[in-house]
Order: structure tokens, then sequence, then C-alpha cells
């Protein structure tokens, strides 16, 4: 067998990985280190508890239980990644994906669920991250899986619930959230409605979907 042999570059020569970080810095300037290697830098450490509350899109969502149609989709997601059942069999993926029109809740026969853990919502699909960079940072001052959790969808609704008397909330009284929350973040949520929002009202379909179409 003939092996194939390298070239080894001359003495003078700039390997390419190196070129490349070499013109990216003169046209950029330095590449400034991650937020999380500053703040570790700063003495910051890993404290309270971190609690992510993913939007409503950027949840994954996995199939628990479903119809025969949903054959081998145990586990897997419906909801997030390459969406790749959604093409294969579209019926199938809506009918699973809707609510009961009159409870509101999964229909009869079917049980959708978040995707525990991190993976939920670091990426909603191969190369469009949300929290991962987040988290990665946050991995940089000391914080692991178990100081990270997720409460997913409905935003704000998750503080309402558990301040709320039992039983439509969890009974936690109108102080819970200032005992036991430190502080609040916000990152792009549209407490005030989207201006894509009256399109949908007018014509029921989103210009995502019109895209994706």
């Amino acid at each position: 067998m003939e092996l194939i042999r390298r070239r080894k570059a001359p003495e003078n020569e700039i390997p390419q990985l190196e070129l490349d970080d070499y013109v990216t810095e003169a046209i950029n300037g330095p590449v400034a280190d991650p937020p999380g290697v500053k703040l570790r830098n700063e003495g910051l450490k890993a404290k309270h508890p971190v609690v992510f509350v993913p939007g409503i899109v950027t949840c994954g969502l996995e199939l628990c239980e479903g119809h025969q149609c949903a054959e081998g989709l145990f586990r897997k997601r419906l909801w997030g990644g390459t969406f790749g059942e959604l093409y294969k069999r579209p019926l199938c993926w809506a009918e699973h994906m809707s609510l009961d029109n009159e409870s509101g809740l999964d229909p009869p026969g079917i049980r959708v669920r978040p995707v525990a853990g991190l993976v939920a919502a670091d990426y909603f699909a191969p190369g469009y991250f949300v929290w991962a960079v987040l988290i990665a940072n946050l991995a940089r001052i000391g914080y692991e899986e178990k100081k990270m959790y997720w409460l997913h969808m409905t935003g704000g609704f998750h503080f309402r619930w558990v301040e709320a008397p039992a039983p439509m909330g969890c009974g936690g009284g109108p102080d819970w959230c200032a005992k036991h929350i430190k502080a609040v973040m916000n990152i792009g949520g549209p407490f005030l409605g989207v201006p894509k929002a009256l399109a949908a009202l007018f014509s029921a379909e989103a210009r995502d979907i019109a895209v994706a179409r």
C-alpha cells in the first residue's frame, strides 16, 4: 500500500488556520474573550440556581403517547430538531400537536411533553442556537446542569401560577416570588406584543409559515 505523505509546510509559510485567525484579527481586531471567561477572571463564581423560562416557540417537545400513525416516534421530537416527521407524515404531526378543543389539554390517547434537560432549548434546530451560548458561558463560571433548571413555555404564567391559590395554582401566596427569586432578567420577551401578530389576525397565517411553504 502506498502511503500518502502530508506536505511539510516551509518554515516561512503560515498554516491555514493561523492565517484565518490572523486575517480575522487584522480586520476586526483581537478576538475578545467570551463573557464567561471575563467574569471568571474577575472572580465571579456560581452561587444562586438559574431558572430558564424559554418561550413557547423555542421549547422542544417530544411524544410520550400517541395514535397508530405515530408508531416509532416515542421520545422523538415533534417540535424542534430537524422537523423530519412534519414532512413525512404532516396530518399525523398536526393531530398530535393539536390540543383538545374543549379542555385545552392533550386529546385522548395523546401525550406530548417538553424535552428534559439542557438539550430542551439549547438549539431549536441544527445551526439555530437559542440558549446554547448562555449555557456555555454560565458553565465557565462553575454552573452545571444540577444548578440550571427549565420551566417550559408560557413565560410569566409560571410566576402567577405559583402564587395563585390551589387548586388553580400552587398556593405559594402573593409574596412567594419576592421571597424566593433573587432577580428576573427578560431576554427578548415581547411583553407588549409583536407587530407580526396583526398579520396573523388578518390572514390566520404568520410570515414564518408562508416562508416555509
